[in-house]
């Protein structure tokens, strides 16, 4: 919405003031934006410190700061469109409902692996697919996270 005669065109004090702030606060936003950057990753490091202290210590669990903390395993599955025949044929194979999979939901199939290996009793920090016709086929890795609640 540009032209020449615009720009020369005295603007109201009003629009004026508004841009100048405007551009004031995009400044201010991106100084911000670089702070929330530097502050995640500092909290990213220290996550991983107490993960790491977490499995040393064997400890399940602990309150502190006005939090209950502890941690878990995070799976995360993905299956590319190639395979997708043959992870409907390894679900139907251990059993899974593959009705509900008319096409590959990984979150559908996450749920569905991550209840039959709690019904295996199998270890939580293992990838969910590990030892089922599944593993291989489906892209799967864990990262083990902390986790927190208010106390």
């Amino acid at each position: 919405m540009e032209s020449g005669a615009d720009q020369d065109a005295p603007l109201p004090q009003g629009l004026a003031e508004t841009l100048e702030e405007i551009t004031g606060l995009d400044k201010k936003l991106e100084t911000l934006g670089v702070e929330v950057k530097k502050t995640k990753a500092r909290r990213d490091r220290l996550e991983d410190l107490a993960v790491e202290e977490f499995r040393a210590t064997k400890m399940e669990g602990v309150k502190i700061a006005g939090r209950s903390w502890r941690v878990e395993t995070d799976h995360y599955l993905s299956v590319s469109f190639d395979k997708r025949d043959a992870v409907l044929a390894a679900c139907q194979e251990l059993g899974l409902d593959i009705n509900v999979l008319t096409t590959v939901n990984t979150a559908k199939l996450k749920a569905m692996l991550k209840e039959a290996a709690v019904e295996a009793g199998r270890d939580s920090s293992l990838p969910f697919s590990a030892g089922t016709a599944l593993e291989g086929i489906c892209g799967e890795f864990t990262r083990i996270r902390l986790r927190h609640r208010s106390s």
